[in-house]
């Protein structure tokens, strides 16, 4: 509408132009004389060209308006949708759909202001905003689709375009073991990218507070200090392979897998590589998931190689 106004002034001015002005700058002064006489179809002209202006500016005041209260409830949207980053700032487990058992009740109330914040950013601002609002659909699928209190009661509440949206978006997403999986995939690619670049303390911050590393030798929690041992005993590499994850609940996976980790000594020469499995706990911490507890069985070498079961590295597992 905005890009037709402009348009409806320039053909009125046009036609005041050609039908009123031009026609008198080119009247005979004869004529000219008899305008007097002709006050009344000048005074209706005028009036008519009066009424068309303001018509114009009527409808381009209608139209600004329409355009401010657009503007006025996409960025109310925004705001509202910024408000609810917020809260996932401040509730990070909530945010990625996990709450606790005892934070079930706030964690409803969580996802009713993110659907009321969707809601209003589909009206209002729907194309900048979609692939975010895909992200948190994802993190609370399972509680959008299989809750039967919320589908039930909460669910019909929302406006058709809404539910359109999330209904397809989980459609499109990925089973939940397979997200999970590739999580704990990334956990493991750091954790081998750490030893082998004998960074110590990157391996330890793969574990949640607390943390325990178990292998033959017993448990521990000083992980930096294990694993900085190893690297001044020689241990230079390791491979990590992920096997199987499995959710539990919403708190915690477990998952199993296989390792090999290699020897040198001090003039570079491999002593030896040593295969094993491990084991591992992840639970989530600021957001993330972190080793709570993992275990490292190490296969048995052979009798004339120095065995490192003692202190073989146990892969943090692909977490």
């Amino acid at each position: 509408m905005s890009c037709r106004i402009p348009g409806l002034i320039a053909l009125i001015a046009r036609a005041i132009w050609l039908f009123v002005v031009l026609p008198l700058m080119y009247l005979p002064s004869e004529r000219l004389r008899e305008l007097p006489g002709k006050a009344p179809v000048l005074t209706a002209l005028a009036a008519s060209c009066a009424a068309m202006i303001a018509l114009a500016a009527l409808l381009v005041a209608r139209d600004q308006l329409s355009v401010n209260r657009q503007n006025q409830r996409e960025t109310t949207a925004k705001t509202t949708f910024r408000d609810f980053l917020k809260l996932c700032v401040d509730n990070p487990e909530l945010a990625y759909g996990e709450p606790t058992s005892y934070k079930q009740k706030k964690y409803e109330w969580f996802v009713a202001h993110f659907l009321w914040a969707a809601e209003e950013i589909l009206e209002f601002a729907p194309n900048e905003w979609k692939s975010n609002l895909r992200l948190h659909v994802g993190y609370h699928k399972d509680y959008l689709q299989s809750d039967e209190r919320f589908r039930r009661e909460d669910w019909p509440t929302y406006s058709q375009k809404l539910r359109a949206f999330v209904d397809d978006t989980i459609k499109e997403l990925p089973p939940r073991n397979q997200v999970l999986k590739k999580e704990i995939e990334g956990i493991g690619t750091a954790y081998a990218d750490s030893f082998n670049s004998q960074d110590a303390a990157g391996i330890a911050a793969l574990y949640a507070s607390g943390g325990v590393h178990i292998n033959p030798a017993g448990p521990r929690t000083d992980i930096g200090k294990f694993y900085q041992t190893l690297f001044e005993a020689g241990f230079f590499h390791e491979e990590v392979t992920l096997d199987q994850v499995w959710p539990v609940g919403d708190v915690a996976t477990i998952a199993v897998g296989k390792y090999r980790v290699a020897k040198k000594d001090q003039s570079g020469t491999l002593l030896f590589e040593q295969d094993g499995h491990w084991t591992a706990t992840y639970v989530r911490e600021d957001g993330k998931w972190k080793i709570r507890m993992q275990t490292a069985i190490p296969i048995p070498i052979s009798t004339n190689q120095a065995s490192p079961s003692s202190a073989a590295p146990k892969s943090a597992g692909p977490n």
